[in-house]
């Protein structure tokens, strides 16, 4: 974010991150735009954890309610794009920037919850969604393998998961995106279920 304040104040800023918000689907998998677009939300969501110069983090400060906002219309859209990617949708050379992007999106949701149940429950509903979606690929070997893959006891498993290290904070965020590339392994038929149990026991 190398310029905060011409960003939020930019007229267009809802028109451009619903755009951004679009690209993960629209680029579909089209690997520098596709990354591109993983990384902008990611700093953007996660500004939070990014370190400002006290200037710009004010800017930030600023609109972090125009933000939240922003998050709540397309945050479906944003969870749905980045586990249709994981779960086969994608290449495998995305799912670094796509987990990264996914586990951002969840801290912040989480860590800005307040103790509440409703936004945490929204967020499970978009991520059972997203899972359950499975994937519709070219390939109908590969669209069996995945959509075989996601069992309901994989979904609340990896929900689980997610959410526990979302609530530890930022310090679990390389952890969390190896699990979300696991999932995707899991999908894919490249490793069984058996390497969740790894993170459940951490």
């Amino acid at each position: 974010l190398f310029c905060p304040g011409g960003l939020c104040q930019c007229p267009e800023f809802s028109s451009l991150f619903a755009l951004a918000t679009a690209c993960l689907t629209e680029c579909k998998g089209e690997t520098e735009s596709t990354r591109a677009t993983a990384i902008f939300l990611t700093q953007l969501i996660g500004w939070k954890q990014i370190r400002l110069p006290p200037a710009k983090l004010s800017k930030m400060e600023q609109y972090a309610g125009t933000i939240d906002n922003l998050l709540a219309q397309h945050g479906e859209a944003i969870v749905k794009a980045c586990i249709g990617g994981l779960s086969g949708g994608m290449p495998q050379i995305l799912w670094p920037s796509l987990s990264e992007c996914l586990f951002v999106f969840t801290l912040h949701i989480i860590s800005t919850s307040h103790g509440a149940d409703e936004p945490n429950s929204i967020l499970y509903n978009w991520f059972y969604s997203a899972i359950s979606a499975g994937v519709s690929s070219g390939d109908s070997d590969v669209t069996q393998i995945v959509n075989n893959s996601i069992t309901p006891e994989l979904k609340s498993n990896v929900i689980s998961i997610v959410f526990g290290l979302a609530k530890e904070g930022v310090k679990s965020k390389p952890k969390a995106k190896m699990l979300l590339m696991d999932f995707g392994k899991i999908c894919k038929g490249e490793t069984s279920t058996d390497a969740l149990l790894a993170y459940s026991l951490g």
